[in-house]
């Protein structure tokens, strides 16, 4: 399931060239994600990977796949094998249990 992807031909130009490019251009054509002053760059990354870090570590994997495309988007089955394993293991049971006992999740990746 692709939801988004960058326009192939401007990072093949981008590639292919070597000449420099503005972040504001890679931010317009989708080659990242958000753009920050200098000074905020480590807090930004920071920030982020804690946000990606909070979460189960199944999901995320599984995720990743999915978005960039190692799981065909129009193949129901293979997505549903694909996530499959995250509903059914402990770090799903994991997280039900966290929530209702409105806690943070000890993910164990498994």
């Amino acid at each position: 399931m692709i939801l988004w992807r960058p326009r192939p031909s401007v990072a093949l130009e981008l590639g292919l060239t070597g000449r420099p490019v503005t972040a504001a251009r890679l931010y317009e054509v989708g080659l990242v994600s958000r753009v920050v002053p200098a000074a905020d760059v480590l807090a930004t990354a920071l920030d982020l990977a804690g946000a990606i870090a909070d979460n189960g570590p199944l999901a995320v994997q599984c995720t990743k796949a999915l978005m960039v495309g190692e799981v065909p988007a129009a193949d129901w089955d293979a997505i549903g094998k694909a996530v499959a394993p995250v509903f059914a293991s402990q770090d799903a049971k994991e997280g039900a249990t966290a929530f209702a006992q409105k806690r943070k999740p000890n993910w164990v990746g498994r």
